[in-house]
C-alpha cells in the first residue's frame, strides 16, 4: 500500500484538477489504463480510482463548457460506457482467443 494510492486520488489536467473517490475494483483497470497512457496519460499510482479519474477527464475536455447538473451527468454516463464498453471488447477477445 503506498501513499499515492490512498484516496482521494487528484488529478490536475487542462480543465483544471479533478478529486474522485471510488470503493471496489475495476475489473478491466490494466487494459484501461495501457489506452490511456498511449494517449498521454502519465499516472503516479497504481490505483483503479486514478484509471477513473482519468476517463472522466477525457469525457470532460470533449465538453467546451458545463452549464448545468444535466451536463454533468452525461459526461459521468460517457465515462461509465467507456468503462463498460472497454471491458465488453476484452471479454470478447478472451472468449474468441479461448483464454
Amino acid at each position: 500500500s503506498k501513499k499515492e494510492n490512498a484516496q482521494p486520488i487528484v488529478i490536475r489536467y487542462a480543465k483544471g484538477n479533478m478529486v474522485v473517490v471510488h470503493n471496489g475494483n475495476l475489473i478491466n483497470a490494466v487494459e484501461l489504463r495501457k489506452e490511456l497512457q498511449a494517449n498521454g496519460a502519465i499516472f503516479n499510482s497504481t490505483s483503479d480510482t486514478e484509471v477513473i479519474a482519468y476517463i472522466i477527464a477525457r469525457e470532460r475536455l470533449k465538453t467546451k463548457s458545463i452549464r448545468s447538473c444535466n451536463e454533468y451527468n452525461e459526461i459521468h454516463k460517457r465515462s461509465i460506457f467507456s468503462i463498460s464498453n472497454e471491458f465488453t471488447k476484452i471479454n470478447s477477445s478472451k472468449r474468441s482467443t479461448g483464454i
